[in-house]
């Protein structure tokens, strides 16, 4: 095997003068193409790892300060702020040119304004109001009220089931 790959040719192509056009490069032998590629990669990789740390350092530290234990969603809010977080990290971890300082940085201001948000949502009705929205009432006195189930869009079987999920019996 290792004398077909010694007797392998190899060529790389290099972007031209314009948009459209190439070169060919040979190479002799493939150790000579990894050489080249792992000296450009090493360095990156290691920038990558690096990011996807501090990604799962901020995760962690978020998910323990706000008090919720894992990373299931509980709220719209929840799902959302995963999702950016998400795009963060995906976002910055394949682009070399957001340094590790800047991607720090970004994971500060997105750190500060979830544990904002949460406080807000907390203390200050009006923004509790505004993002979980107002809370409807479909069981009174023990009945189901058909109307305000179908006004949330639930049908009976969801309300069953969320109640067999809290363990409620009647």
């Amino acid at each position: 095997m290792e004398l077909l790959l010694r007797l392998a040719i190899f060529y790389r192509a290099i972007g031209g003068t314009d948009q459209d056009s190439y070169l060919l490069e040979k190479w002799n032998s493939i150790n000579q193409m990894w050489n080249s590629w792992r000296l450009k990669n090493d360095k990156l990789f290691a920038t990558i790892a690096i990011k996807l740390a501090l990604g799962l350092l901020s995760l962690v530290f978020v998910i323990n300060v706000t008090g919720k234990g894992n990373l299931a969603p509980s709220s719209a809010v929840d799902q959302i702020q995963n999702f950016v977080l998400g795009g963060i990290i995906g976002g910055v971890i394949y682009n070399s040119s957001i340094t590790i300082i800047q991607y720090i940085v970004i994971l500060i201001i997105w750190t500060i304004l979830i544990l904002l948000l949460k406080w807000l949502n907390t203390n200050v009705s009006l923004i509790k109001h505004l993002i979980d929205g107002k809370p409807t009432i479909i069981i009174k006195n023990g009945q189901l009220d058909p109307e305000a189930c179908r006004s949330k869009g639930l049908a009976a079987a969801d309300v069953a089931l969320k109640l067999r999920a809290k363990e409620s019996s009647n």
